[in-house]
């Protein structure tokens, strides 16, 4: 819930923890994913 109060915009701790975890996760589809392919084609 995103709440306007004069300039200033404040954002709930549900809607801040759920754009954390949008982080987290891309970050993890982003970073270890294709190290992990990687390995798995270097390994063979």
């Amino acid at each position: 819930m995103i709440t306007r109060s004069g300039n200033n915009i404040e954002i709930g701790t549900s809607d801040r923890r759920y754009i954390m975890g949008r982080g987290i996760l891309l970050w993890f589809l982003g970073v270890p994913i294709p190290l992990i392919i990687l390995i798995m084609l270097f390994w063979r």
